[in-house]
């Protein structure tokens, strides 16, 4: 299933916790939203993935809070976020599903949300976002975060285009929910391999991003190194 090479060199590599990152979401918030008092509890720091998990499985917090947590703990654009907010309802239709159960697997909640997109009622929501809110607010279907590092690590680990890519190195908009499924598999089957949850396994796939290369992750500069897209 896996190349022993590119496998080898994973097993290799101390796992490192992502820590904070993002947008702090108050601050966040304010920029794409404007004030408003909903904003006055949310964090005014960067959070690390434990943290927006814990928040995110608060039935106390509302949909628009958790979404907001989620996406500036991504670091979405200021921008895609004002078209994303500004026009909610149906983004909010879908984050209630999922912190309601109502999808029983992975690809159905995909695939609801790549209509979504395909019709324009989630502008600035893509691939690499809407898979992180079926990740933190739905945990039970195992449904991981399909970014551009992940999807990229997944397909040389396997040695197979199992996610398209842009030419820019992104997560393409054809990929579909059968893609989908066939990512989170792969994902399954390494954290048997790296002996952990798949959750853990996509965070170190994710490994470190960084500015410099003195400070990226190990892993990060070896797919750099070796993927083709």
């Amino acid at each position: 299933m896996f190349h022993p090479t590119h496998l080898s060199n994973l097993l290799s590599i101390a796992s490192v916790k992502q820590g904070a990152v993002g947008h702090p979401p108050a601050k966040w918030a304010e920029q794409v939203w404007g004030k408003n008092d909903l904003f006055q509890m949310l964090p005014n720091r960067s959070l690390c993935r434990e943290e927006v998990m814990s928040f995110c499985i608060n039935k106390d917090h509302g949909d628009i809070e958790t979404a907001i947590i989620i996406l500036s703990w991504g670091g979405m654009r200021r921008d895609h976020g004002r078209n994303l907010l500004q026009n909610s309802d149906r983004l909010i239709e879908l984050i209630h599903n999922l912190r309601s159960n109502c999808y029983q697997t992975r690809t159905e909640a995909f695939e609801d949300f790549h209509d979504g997109r395909k019709k324009r009622q989630i502008g600035g929501l893509g691939i690499g976002y809407y898979t992180k809110l079926i990740s933190f607010l739905a945990p039970g279907l195992k449904g991981y975060i399909m970014d551009q590092w992940v999807a990229k690590s997944v397909n040389l680990l396997t040695g197979r285009e199992i996610v398209k890519m842009s030419k820019d190195g992104w997560v393409n908009d054809t990929n579909d929910s059968t893609t989908y499924d066939s990512f989170c598999s792969a994902i399954d089957l390494l954290s048997i391999q790296l002996d952990c949850s798949g959750f853990q396994a996509e965070e170190k796939l994710f490994s470190k991003g960084a500015h410099g290369k003195s400070t990226r992750g190990e892993w990060r500069a070896y797919v750099m190194q070796h993927s083709q897209s």
